[in-house]
């Protein structure tokens, strides 16, 4: 089974993207349908059970990242991370369900953010 690219997006472009539930749900983002998404973004709440681990990660807005049964995150508040995972929403609550995250440099989000703008205005220039 091929995976879905994992795009790279700012968090408030998938907050505020319309959200499409279909076979497999996405978010529309500049003539794009992103269901598998890369963002970066600053811890700022985590909470894990034993089978269960939520944490809110900011940047321009906030999005909440959920994993089962990952095993414990190995993130704090506070920290920058990358967090790749697949765009849900259940009960009007947009969230990721998460596959990765890892914590990153102040640089590497830097890039990230470039990158996102530069594929941005790349998407742009090809919607007719």
């Amino acid at each position: 089974m091929k995976r879905s690219i994992a795009y790279k997006v700012r968090i408030k472009d998938l907050v505020n993207g319309e959200f499409v539930k279909d076979e497999v749900n996405y978010v529309k983002l500049f003539g794009r349908k992103v269901s598998r998404v890369n963002v970066t973004g600053m811890v700022i709440d985590k909470y894990e059970s034993d089978n269960y681990s939520v944490i809110t990660i900011e940047d321009e807005a906030k999005i909440r990242v959920k994993f089962f049964d990952y095993g414990g995150l190995e993130v704090n508040q506070g920290d920058l991370v990358k967090v790749i995972g697949k765009i849900r929403e259940t009960e009007g609550e947009r969230f990721i369900l998460g596959e990765a995250v890892k914590k990153i440099t102040e640089e590497q989000k830097k890039v990230h953010d470039l990158e996102c703008l530069k594929s941005e205005v790349e998407d742009l220039g090809s919607v007719e």
